[in-house]
């Protein structure tokens, strides 16, 4: 890092210092290395008042910062809250259900 990567155009400091690679907050779900984050880009845009594309991620789970806020102001994204991490192929909905859904009707 450079010293210009804590400093505004006008040669003021930066504050709050906005290009943390995992944005405002993060949390790790439990494997090495793996959290729910945003990105500085992400951040940038929602303050644009755009909606940011999500970009492809390194392994961990990205998420809109203004998502992120609304999540954490009900309280569903803070510390001690659990993830449950499945497979794509793991269903929420039970098979009998899936199938019922799913069976065309004659």
């Amino acid at each position: 890092m450079e010293p210009s990567d804590f400093v505004k155009p006008d040669g003021s400091l930066m504050k709050p210092w906005d290009k943390n690679d995992f944005g405002a907050n993060a949390w790790s779900v439990g494997a090495r290395g793996m959290y729910v984050h945003t990105t500085p880009t992400d951040e940038h845009q929602v303050l644009a008042g755009k909606t940011p594309e999500l970009s492809a991620s390194h392994g961990c789970i990205h998420i809109n910062p203004a998502e992120r806020n609304e999540m954490m102001a009900k309280g569903y994204l803070q510390a001690g809250v659990k993830f449950i991490i499945k497979k794509y192929d793991a269903h929420l909905i039970p098979a009998p259900m899936r199938k019922a859904a799913t069976t065309p009707k004659p």
